[in-house]
């Protein structure tokens, strides 16, 4: 038989969507398979992983925010053309336009079109017009795709009728645990080079709305107030990185506040940290979160859809509420107080990734589900 098609369309340049395709690349029956990746933009995770394959593709494709004109459409009609098996989704964008080039499109055979809906946007969006207008979107996409695949919000979704319950499945984000014999190492090695001598707290995340990072540096400015000691060193780029800096000037401890950007050694960073924060006002299931948790971080994270799903507050983690500062700096504080604290948790957070969200589970069920579709192609084809 000869390797299956497969075309994975991604909206967002960063974040999650790079990580995708980077797991992608570790598929152990990859050689069963030929991926192409249509991306908006290549992420550098994303480009390295891709150059490393035999089998994955890159094909950059204008996915804006906000569809220009119909050119925006042709080159992902023409893509869609070359006759795939399965056409992956990953979010509401992507899906958005391959739903409807899938229309403008003339395939020899109809492909297997699985749609990853990152999330529902329960916690971005109060009830209201916005909200509704989310729901009705992703409820159309549903309805075009074969597959809808979720890692939270699924109750919800099929409660509210966006998704159809036989037509859905979970398939939770996944890492790799790392070894501390190696970690170890490096760590020390990033503290030594950050001159870091206290307790190190980190933020790894895009400079945006949804990261939050502003709440996160009033959260820590109280704590300072109590441990000046207390460094706190954030990755990432994004449309908010001018205010991050310019708040952070004005900062009584700005010198214990490290802006490094966007790194590749955030794994190396997360190993030499305390613990990790995660501020999001609304989440799928972050991969760095999963990160920390696996390498025996304890994390403070907000209580949204997704992150609910990994961390139970007070057993491997603790939860506060998005937006609120000054829970946020209580968490904190608790955790930098307490070394047992951070052990436990962290001990905690650790067994929950090797029990749930390994990456080889998770690229085990996407094989199955990629293999499906294959099949249920071939059967199409018998049966006309």
């Amino acid at each position: 038989m000869s390797p299956t098609r497969i075309l994975v369309v991604i909206a967002d340049p960063h974040g999650g969507g790079a990580r995708y395709v980077v797991s992608l690349s570790k598929v152990r029956t990859l050689g069963e398979y030929h991926i192409t990746v249509a991306y908006a933009a290549g992420g550098p995770e994303l480009i390295k992983a891709t150059r490393q394959s035999d089998y994955l593709d890159y094909i950059p494709v204008s996915l804006p925010r906000a569809a220009a004109d119909y050119s925006d459409l042709e080159g992902l009609t023409a893509i869609f053309n070359r006759n795939f098996h399965v056409i992956h989704y990953v979010g509401t964008r992507a899906a958005l336009y391959g739903t409807f080039a899938m229309k403008l499109s003339e395939p020899d055979e109809c492909p297997y079109q699985i749609y990853s809906a990152i999330s529902l946007g329960l916690d971005r969006y109060p009830p209201g017009r916005k909200r509704s207008l989310r729901l009705a979107i992703n409820r159309e996409i549903a309805r075009q795709v074969d597959c809808v695949v979720v890692n939270s919000d699924r109750k919800e979704g099929v409660r509210m009728g966006v998704f159809d319950d036989s037509r859905t499945t979970t398939l939770w984000n996944g890492v790799e645990v790392p070894t501390f014999s190696e970690t170890a190492i490096k760590a020390a090695a990033v503290r030594r080079n950050l001159n870091i001598r206290g307790i190190m707290v980190l933020f790894v995340g895009r400079m945006e709305v949804q990261k939050d990072p502003i709440t996160l540096l009033r959260a820590i400015s109280i704590v300072q107030q109590t441990r000046p000691g207390l460094e706190l060193v954030m990755v990432g780029d994004g449309s908010l990185e001018s205010e991050v800096r310019t708040f952070v000037s004005r900062s009584a401890n700005r010198g214990r506040v490290a802006l490094l950007g966007w790194r590749a050694d955030f794994a190396d960073l997360i190993a030499a940290s305390d613990l990790l924060v995660v501020p999001s006002r609304w989440e799928g299931l972050p991969y760095v979160l999963l990160d920390a948790m696996a390498a025996k971080k304890p994390v403070v994270a907000t209580r949204v859809n997704g992150i609910k799903d990994a961390v139970i507050d007070g057993f491997n983690g603790l939860l506060v509420d998005p937006g609120n500062h000054e829970a946020m700096a209580r968490a904190i504080l608790d955790l930098a107080g307490s070394s047992r604290l951070r052990s436990r948790l962290g001990k905690a957070a650790r067994s929950t990734v090797v029990e749930n969200f390994q990456e080889g589970d998770m690229l085990c069920r996407l094989d199955e589900l990629y293999r499906g579709g294959r099949e249920q192609v071939e059967s199409h084809r018998v049966e006309s």
